[in-house]
């Protein structure tokens, strides 16, 4: 059959989403939208058609491709599709099927994740594989880094799927089926203390509870945030740091102290914690022992996925976060040649200079989310004409690396 008579449904969400259907543009006949998002609504309304996914079964389809969708493709409407439905899974299958495969890895110790295209089938995320790939996982890697790798690559192995559709060639790989493990719902009443930071827990397992737990702002966090109780009232914690006491042993384990409003330190089963967290209320506290059990913990669970605790703080973070966009999209193309003008300045320099600019470097800065990332790789794969992949995007973290790893393939 000629593609150029085909016609595709795209459903979800996010900026792969967009740059799925961008790359399809002209391979279709016909495109279909379904979406929430207000942003690509607009923007597509003109050029394709936006249908409501209630609406769905009504229509028929060659290919449905289904991105970041939160929706689950009945029966009903998989019987309209003609040829193929596929679907983005931001995990490697079968291994790690269903909900925040990214959190679930980091808590399973994982050195390697991946993201795959699969056939979609009746049962959630069992069809046969079309395209995968794996990459490394870091040891300050969270949850958003991760899935950032993971929406990144997906659009790689799109560009894939594409080549293969125009070949008319999309045989798959069956799952192996004792492989398989599914993370729902139930799975988190499984977390760790509840999302709390445990004093009686290794430092790993803290920490790697907080990276696991460390969502783009954009992700829906339907998990937990994570969170400290103190004086019996639980707070939201930004930011965990491991320190050294000469005086250490001066504390008892689950003693904490108050250094301010927003920070404590904390000692864990055998070290110290520095813990600052968001306190929007102004509460004050005292420096006490704690003795918590998990039924404790089990009681605040949920503190934070609905609450209006941070209405105030994220309001702040909201506009400092606006400003940020606001200046990089007005500094597009002074960043990329502020680059090119440091690559050609000794490595001194450019460390030197680098460190004006790292605030606009992505991955570390704590106002962007995987939007600002995806659009960072695009810019810099299209203006200095390299391809970024699993073996080189942790070089694309912020600015700075970013130069500096340019710098190094330009000197080769």
């Amino acid at each position: 059959m000629n593609n150029k008579k085909q016609t595709a449904v795209f459903i979800g969400s996010s900026i792969l989403l967009d740059s799925c259907v961008e790359a399809s543009k002209n391979l279709f006949n016909k495109i279909y939208i379904v979406t929430d998002e207000i942003k690509l609504i607009k923007k597509y309304k003109k050029n394709y058609k936006i249908i409501k996914f209630e609406n769905l079964h009504k229509y028929n389809f060659d290919y449905l491709f289904s991105i970041l969708n939160k929706r689950i493709i009945s029966d009903k409407i998989l019987k309209k599709i003609n040829l193929l439905a596929i679907n983005f899974h931001d995990g490697p299958l079968p291994k790690y099927a269903g909900l925040y495969s990214s959190t679930w890895a980091l808590l399973n110790n994982e050195k390697y994740h991946g993201c795959c295209w699969h056939k979609v089938e009746t049962k959630i995320d069992t069809g046969e594989i079309l395209e995968s790939i794996k990459f490394k996982i870091n040891y300050n890697d969270t949850a958003y880094k991760v899935d950032t790798k993971s929406t990144y690559l997906g659009k790689k192995l799109f560009e894939k799927i594409i080549f293969r559709i125009k070949k008319n060639n999309l045989k798959g790989v069956k799952q192996n089926k004792k492989l398989r493990r599914y993370f729902g719902n139930k799975n988190f009443l499984k977390l760790p203390s509840c999302g709390f930071i445990n004093y009686q827990k290794p430092f790993k397992e803290n920490f790697n509870l907080f990276k696991a737990l460390n969502f783009s702002e954009k992700k829906e966090n339907k998990l937990s945030k994570f969170k400290i109780l103190i004086n019996d009232k639980p707070f939201i914690v930004n930011k965990l740091q491991l320190i050294n006491l000469k005086n250490k042993e001066d504390f008892k384990i689950g003693y904490i102290k108050i250094l301010n409003k927003e920070l404590i330190i904390m000692k864990c089963k055998n070290y110290l914690l520095k813990v600052n967290f968001y306190n929007p209320n102004n509460l004050k506290l005292r420096s006490s022992h704690q003795i918590i059990s998990n039924k404790k913990f089990s009681q605040f669970a949920k503190f934070g996925l609905n609450s209006s605790a941070l209405k105030k703080k994220r309001s702040k973070k909201l506009h400092i976060k606006n400003n940020v966009y606001s200046y990089f999209k007005k500094s597009e193309k002074k960043l990329t040649n502020m680059i090119v003008q440091l690559i050609n300045s000794t490595f001194k320099n450019i460390k030197s200079n680098s460190s004006r600019i790292k605030t606009l470097g992505l991955g570390k800065h704590i106002e962007w989310d995987s939007l600002g990332h995806m659009k960072y790789l695009h810019n810099i794969e299209r203006k200095f004409k390299i391809k970024i992949n699993e073996k080189n995007i942790d070089y694309f973290n912020n600015v700075t690396d970013t130069i500096i790893y340019l710098s190094r393939i330009k000197n080769k």
